[in-house]
């Protein structure tokens, strides 16, 4: 079963794992800031879907552009709210997982189609897209949610210092430091930041979940 939440884009490892939070394992993430209604409105889907997690983090707005080295996303909001997604990047005896379920990350291409960038792109912080995760159900752990694939709609791309070394990235997340982007311009946040509930729901609700086809190219 999966949903999917849109929003700013921060911490997105995917073309490589990082470590976990214990340092046993290794694992791909990313980050959705949301606006206010929305992270509301993904705790009501978390109730129906009975996961704990992720649980919504939050941190002040007149803090964030110091921690993410970007304007926060909703400038109108006392708190930017965010949620982190993951999936394992081993299995339980410690080989990697199949290929073809491992996240991935697509961004149009020059004649605007989307397409499977995660081994050429690195998505920077700002940058705008939907994430897709879906739900694991477990019978003795309860349900859990897992990052399926994340659709950029706006790409500002990563740039690593010395052109061609994308280690810069994931050592910079590894040792817990924010990644800021190297594009030109950061985009802007909208000056309708926090959308109405006339405007498209970012969170679909967990009624309209349909099942996951983890090798489907564009799985959105």
């Amino acid at each position: 079963m999966s949903t999917t939440v849109e929003g700013f884009l921060f911490y997105t490892c995917i073309q490589k794992p990082v470590d976990n939070y214990d340092k046993d394992g290794t694992e791909y993430k990313v980050t959705v800031c949301v606006s206010e209604d929305d992270a509301d409105a993904f705790e009501d889907v978390k109730k129906e879907l009975k996961v704990k997690y992720p649980e919504v983090k939050t941190v002040k707005t007149t803090e964030f552009e110091a921690l993410y080295k970007v304007p926060a996303p909703f400038p109108d909001q006392k708190k930017q709210f965010l949620l982190t997604f993951k999936r394992k990047a081993g299995q339980n005896d410690g080989t990697p997982i199949d290929e073809q379920y491992r996240p991935k990350v697509f961004a149009k291409n020059n004649e605007g189609k989307f397409v499977d960038v995660t081994a050429s792109k690195l998505v920077g912080n700002g940058s705008e897209g939907v994430v897709k995760f879906s739900v694991f159900e477990t019978q003795k752990y309860g349900n859990f949610t897992q990052l399926v694939a994340v659709k950029v709609t706006e790409l500002i791309e990563y740039e690593a210092p010395n052109k061609g070394d994308d280690d810069g990235f994931y050592d910079d997340v590894l040792k817990g430091k924010e990644v800021k982007s190297e594009a030109k311009e950061v985009a802007k946040p909208k000056e309708t930041a926090r959308p109405t509930k006339e405007d498209k729901k970012v969170v679909k609700p967990a009624g309209k979940v349909t099942p996951v086809d983890e090798s489907d190219d564009l799985p959105f």
